[in-house]
């Protein structure tokens, strides 16, 4: 285990009074996307099996493609099977990407070439225990305190070595709230003001598993 890894359970065993499990949920190349056919080439964002990982995507064969990251707060309860990570975005909110990522992507007006899908969490540990209804105080709680004792630079580094061309913010908050206060979407929104600057688009959207993740679309 790293330093986060531990960090994160003796912050959540701290909140909760126990860790559900200490396993970092992996950013993951989900599909490619055609921007200029408007559609999805390949990939299985939804992936209903919920005891498996998705088939991973040769990203070699595109590597000449540009980059669109994701960037969600934390891996949830259907993110992880018998305590093992299984992949980011998970249920609902894999679903919701998969169905409607195009059409919002279109209101961005990206260059019109192939673009890889990356999904991250900007903390990789289950923040909200895996509880079910998640108590959002908790969650909360859990999250700063691991991003305010290093998984904001992990977050940082790991955003640097997929040296995304497009970042879209869809932590947990709401479009209309990032800017309010310490929430969760304005605190990643802070970072992501650093890395959004030369080529790099950055859009906020609503989180996934919302009803406005496509009523809304993207903004910034």
């Amino acid at each position: 285990m790293n330093i986060l890894s531990n960090f994160f359970e003796s912050s959540c065993e701290n909140v909760y009074g126990k860790c559900n499990t200490n396993e970092a949920c992996e950013d993951q190349l989900v599909a490619i996307i055609d921007m200029k056919e408007k559609r999805i080439v390949t990939g299985n964002i939804i992936h209903n099996n919920t005891c498996e990982i998705r088939p991973e995507i040769d990203s070699s064969i595109f590597s000449d493609s540009k980059t669109i990251v994701i960037v969600l707060e934390s891996p949830h309860k259907k993110e992880y099977y018998n305590k093992k990570s299984i992949g980011p975005a998970r249920g609902t909110t894999g679903k919701n990407i998969n169905n409607h990522i195009v059409d919002i992507l279109k209101q961005s007006k990206l260059e019109e070439v192939l673009y890889k899908l990356y999904l991250v969490e900007a903390v990789s540990y289950q923040c909200s225990n895996g509880e079910d209804p998640i108590d959002k105080d908790k969650r909360d709680l859990v999250f700063k305190e691991v991003w305010k004792n290093g998984g904001k630079e992990d977050f940082i580094s790991r955003m640097n070595d997929l040296q995304p061309d497009v970042i879209i913010n869809s932590c947990t908050g709401g479009i209309n709230m990032i800017n309010s206060g310490d929430r969760l979407n304005k605190l990643v929104d802070n970072e992501l003001k650093n890395l959004c600057k030369d080529n790099i688009k950055c859009f906020d959207t609503a989180h996934p598993s919302s009803y406005w993740f496509w009523k809304k679309g993207i903004d910034r």
